[in-house]
C-alpha cells in the first residue's frame, strides 16, 4: 500500500487543499492488471470530462498524459492484480468557495490490493434497500467527484451481513447501489436507470451501454420494475458484473416510493447474465491482446 502526491511518495497534502473542505475534485478507482489499467479508455474519458465539467483549468491532456504515463510505470506489471485509486483536486488557495485565478491541480495515486470478490461472483449479491437517498443535481450528475457524503451514510447504516444496498432519489427513482451501478433484463430488454438528475456513470456501465448488442432501455424506474426482472445485476470497474441473488426490505419509517410495502424478492443469476459478462469478458481480452 503506497501513497504518491504529485507524482512523489508520501501521505502528506496541504491542509489548504480545496479538496479537504469543499470536495472540489474527482476520483477513480482502477484495477490494473494483465499490465494495463481495465477499462482504461472509459476511465479517461470520464475524468477529462469531469475536469472540464468542474471548470479545472490549465491543459488537462498534458496532466493526463503525466498521470497515465506515471500509473504505467509504478504500477506492478506482474503478479496479483492492482487496485489503483486516483484523485485529482482544483489545487490549493481560495479561503472561500471560489477558486483562484490560477490554480495548479493536485494529483494523488494510491497503490494497493483489491478486495477478492470470488464469493459474491459464485453466489450472487444480497441487496436491501437503503433508506438514505441520492440527491438530485443534474450540474453534477454522473460524474465520481469528491462529494461522497449521501453514500458514506448508506454504508454507515448498512447491516454488515448485507453485501450491497439500492439507493434511490428523493422522488423514489431508482438511481444506482452505494458503489456500483444496477442494471437488469425484463423480457428483451436491459434496462438501466437513468443518471441525468443523479448517479455516476459507471465504466462498466458505459461498457455495457457500448457493448451489448440487443435493447438498451435507459429511463426512470421505480421499485416495482426491478422487483420484476427477470435477472439482476450490479457493476463497476472492480466487481465487474455479478448477479443479484435477492432484494430485501430492511429499512424503517420509510414511505418514498412503496418502500413499506416492498417484500422479499429472489431472482435466478442466469443465462442473461452470463451472456453479458462472457461478452465484456472476451471484449476485454481482444482490448489486452
Amino acid at each position: 500500500m503506497v501513497w504518491f502526491v504529485n507524482f512523489k511518495k508520501t501521505e502528506n497534502i496541504s491542509i489548504n487543499d480545496r479538496g479537504l473542505p469543499y470536495g472540489d475534485g474527482l476520483f477513480e478507482t482502477m484495477l490494473f492488471q494483465h499490465g494495463a489499467v481495465q477499462n482504461f479508455q472509459f476511465h479517461s474519458n470520464r475524468l477529462e470530462r469531469g475536469l472540464r465539467r468542474l471548470q479545472f483549468t490549465g491543459d488537462f491532456s498534458l496532466l493526463l498524459s503525466d498521470v497515465w504515463q506515471f500509473i504505467y510505470a509504478n504500477a506492478p506489471s506482474a503478479g496479483d492484480p492492482v487496485l489503483i485509486k486516483l484523485i485529482v483536486t482544483r489545487g490549493e488557495g481560495g479561503r472561500g468557495y471560489k477558486p483562484p485565478n490560477k490554480v495548479i491541480p493536485n494529483v494523488l495515486i494510491y497503490f494497493g490490493h483489491p478486495p477478492n470478490y470470488d464469493k459474491l461472483r459464485k453466489q450472487g449479491m444480497q441487496l436491501v434497500v437503503s433508506p438514505i437517498c441520492t440527491s438530485i443535481n443534474p450540474s453534477v450528475a454522473g460524474l465520481k467527484h469528491l462529494n461522497k457524503l449521501e453514500n458514506v451514510l448508506a454504508k454507515h447504516v448498512l447491516e454488515e451481513t448485507v453485501d450491497e444496498a439500492l439507493m434511490l432519489d428523493p422522488n423514489g427513482y431508482i438511481t444506482e447501489c452505494i458503489q456500483s451501478n444496477i442494471g437488469w433484463f425484463k423480457g428483451n430488454r436491459l434496462c438501466l436507470p437513468s443518471i441525468v438528475d443523479s448517479g455516476v456513470q459507471g465504466t462498466m456501465r458505459s461498457r455495457i451501454i457500448e457493448s451489448y448488442n440487443g435493447v438498451i432501455d435507459v429511463g426512470r424506474f421505480k421499485l416495482n420494475d426491478i422487483l420484476e426482472a427477470d435477472e439482476v445485476f450490479v457493476c463497476n470497474g472492480l466487481l465487474g458484473v455479478v448477479g443479484v441473488a435477492s432484494i430485501v426490505n430492511q429499512t424503517k419509517n420509510v414511505s418514498k416510493g412503496g418502500l413499506s410495502d416492498l417484500n422479499n424478492r429472489r431472482f435466478i443469476i442466469g443465462n442473461k447474465i452470463e451472456n453479458l459478462q462472457t461478452l465484456l469478458e472476451d471484449k476485454e481480452k481482444h482490448v489486452c491482446c
